[in-house]
């Protein structure tokens, strides 16, 4: 009887040790390919850093992406001409003389619904500093549409369909770039869900306006009394604004030169 326990008992540690060095076996074997993979990734890593493109990691569709620079600052972006929502043909050329930013789109990507209420928030300080937020989009009429609608969008989206743009050619979801008056690259392109509300925002907020004075409404609001004449209230901005105007330093002379 005694026999018979012995050997169980010697079966049962033989099979436990069996175990234990199987599954030291697999943790070694698993631990092996993450440091394959490492080592994979690393040399990936390098192999982009020579050919000129930069990685980031973030939560908002940025996450081990590869991401291009995109076109330098003072680039031409290549001409366009595309169908909006109702079927015209819009081209680039169209916003010449406004600044343009344009945002490479895609109604089913979550970080482009994520940004959308506060692209269409900021439309109407767009307009007030001749900045057009125009959206070259991927997928088809019907989803834009129901994005549009959802959000307010109220800027034009222009449909894709099968074709990208060069100045977005490897580049995801959502981006932009910033252009000038003339359709070329002002500010370099933002990438994600977290830089392109940062760009919008500083578009939308940022000054317009330098050194103006102020309309005649303004200068009626500004008058004194002054020995029973009505001269100008010298305010700190009008100050600044003569002065770059290289008017006289007097400042009764400045008063009545505005009056006049």
């Amino acid at each position: 009887m005694s026999e018979i326990i012995l050997i169980t008992v010697a079966v049962f540690l033989s099979i436990a040790v069996v175990g234990s060095w199987f599954i030291i076996y697999q943790i070694i074997k698993q631990q092996g390919r993450i440091l394959l993979h490492l080592d994979e990734v690393e040399h990936r890593l390098m192999q982009l850093s020579r050919e000129g493109l930069t990685v980031k990691s973030g939560s908002n569709g940025n996450d081990a992406q590869a991401l291009p620079r995109g076109l330098p600052v003072g680039t031409a972006v290549s001409p366009f001409r595309l169908p909006n929502l109702k079927g015209q043909m819009v081209a680039l050329e169209d916003f010449r003389g406004r600044q343009v930013l344009l945002v490479n789109w895609n109604p089913q990507c979550g970080f482009c619904t994520r940004i959308a209420a506060e692209l269409a928030r900021l439309t109407s300080d767009f307009r007030e500093r001749n900045i057009e937020l125009l959206f070259v989009s991927h997928g088809d009429r019907e989803a834009n549409q129901k994005l549009a609608e959802e959000y307010r969008l109220e800027s034009p989206i222009l449909l894709l369909a099968e074709q990208s743009l060069d100045a977005f050619a490897g580049i995801g979801t959502p981006a932009a770039y910033l252009l000038n008056e003339e359709g070329q690259v002002a500010r370099p392109l933002a990438i994600g869900a977290d830089q392109v509300p940062l760009l919008a925002n500083e578009m939308a907020t940022g000054p317009y306006k330098q050194n103006q004075l102020p309309s005649e409404k303004q200068r009626s609001g500004s008058l004194i009394e002054r020995n029973g004449r009505k001269t100008l209230k010298m305010t700190k901005g009008i100050e600044e604004a003569l002065a770059h105007r290289g008017l006289a330093n007097d400042k009764e002379k400045r008063h009545e030169s505005l009056i006049r």
